[in-house]
């Protein structure tokens, strides 16, 4: 919770002491007079909170209050008339100029103590509200934007698939065996292309939902991720990479989803694949660890690639967003295969994460529990 700053316009001096000693948890702003007032109110940033006095030789309470009001800067501040001046009119007269509270002198301390907090427990719930209508701003721009792009990534493979279609069929008598093989390819090719940003849009429509469905067995996390790893074999023996796999003896046995794991294996070892350089190794490790005093399995994939940029390790596991280092589509993807994969960990009670490592590259991690509860315990 913030520190609130409350500022005292008050040209008698007992009073502004007391309420400063009365105060003191929070910062305080003293002023003699409506006209000092004024000018500290101004001054950013402005306060959170004014207690002012009514009966002041310079300028009286009410203008200050309409000068307050009619400036952007300090309109919504709340201000709690304190006055000597113990009438229904001038308290009506007060609260319809936009006063939150009048307290007449003299001043039951603890009263006005429970009437500031109320209006700070108003301004943090605003403040709350703010934030949440922001980030509610924030997610719709980040979806609609994804979305822009998705819809473009969507008609590339379809343009080509419909292209050599068109083509074959409107010349079907000038097309050589040799034409019609490679059309046939490119057909494949973006078929594939396609097949895979519909499967993960269709995973994420099901985890958002809530209804991943995680098949525990018992299974090797060592024989998943050699699988994982001889799958793209052939993307890594065109890029001349390799894998340094290790893992310490009697590890990666485990109950949890083989299917949904090796899912998110798959997702890491592309995007180490995509980040590595030609030529250099990728490292993947399974270790045994614990998570809430419990056995469990650590998988780790270190890259050797130029890292995460600053402050993106844990935004890059959100749903819609990339690195501002990579592009929808780069490597055939949607760029929703790391927020896959954290939906995937969190339903087997585990942990995901990213870090840079000190020495070049990033390391991503998971950590899961080696029993998972069945089906029928869900």
């Amino acid at each position: 919770m913030k520190q609130f700053t409350i500022l005292v316009i008050d040209d008698d001096f007992f009073y502004r002491q007391m309420l400063s000693l009365s105060f003191e948890e929070y910062q305080i702003l003293l002023a003699d007079g409506g006209r000092q007032g004024l000018e500290i109110a101004l001054q950013e940033p402005c306060p959170d909170l004014i207690l002012l006095d009514i009966l002041m030789p310079d300028v009286d309470g009410y203008e200050v209050l309409v000068k307050l009001k009619e400036n952007p800067l300090t309109k919504n501040i709340p201000v709690i008339f304190l006055t000597s001046i113990d009438s229904q009119d001038d308290e009506t007269t007060g609260l319809k100029m936009g006063a939150v509270d009048y307290i007449s002198k003299p001043i039951n301390i603890k009263l006005l103590k429970l009437r500031v907090n109320l209006q700070f427990e108003l301004l943090e719930s605003k403040f709350k509200l703010e934030q949440a209508r922001d980030e509610a701003q924030r997610a719709n721009q980040i979806k609609s934007l994804f979305l822009a792009n998705m819809s473009h990534e969507l008609r590339t493979p379809m343009h080509g698939i419909m292209g050599f279609l068109n083509i074959g069929l409107n010349n079907p008598e000038r097309l050589s065996q040799e034409k019609a093989i490679r059309y046939f390819g490119h057909i494949k090719t973006c078929s594939q292309r396609l097949l895979l940003l519909i499967n993960d849009l269709l995973d994420l429509a099901k985890l958002e939902a809530g209804k991943m469905n995680i098949v525990a067995s018992q299974s090797s996390l060592e024989t998943i991720a050699e699988s994982c790893i001889a799958e793209q074999q052939a993307r890594l023996t065109e890029a001349n990479k390799k894998v340094i796999f290790l893992a310490d003896s009697l590890s990666g046995d485990g109950r949890f989803d083989p299917l949904k794991i090796g899912q998110v294996i798959t997702n890491f070892l592309s995007n180490a694949i995509k980040f590595t350089p030609d030529g250099e190794n990728i490292d993947c490790l399974i270790a045994n660890s614990e998570l809430d005093n419990k056995p469990a399995i650590l998988f780790s994939m270190r890259d050797y690639g130029q890292g995460i940029p600053t402050g993106e390790c844990e935004l890059i596991f959100n749903d819609f967003i990339q690195s501002s280092e990579t592009t929808i589509g780069a490597s055939g993807g949607t760029g929703l295969g790391l927020a896959i994969s954290k939906h995937i960990i969190n339903a087997h009670c585990g942990q995901v994460w990213a870090e840079n490592h000190p020495e070049g590259g990033a390391i991503f991690r998971f950590l899961i529990p080696q029993e998972q509860v069945s089906d029928d315990e869900h």
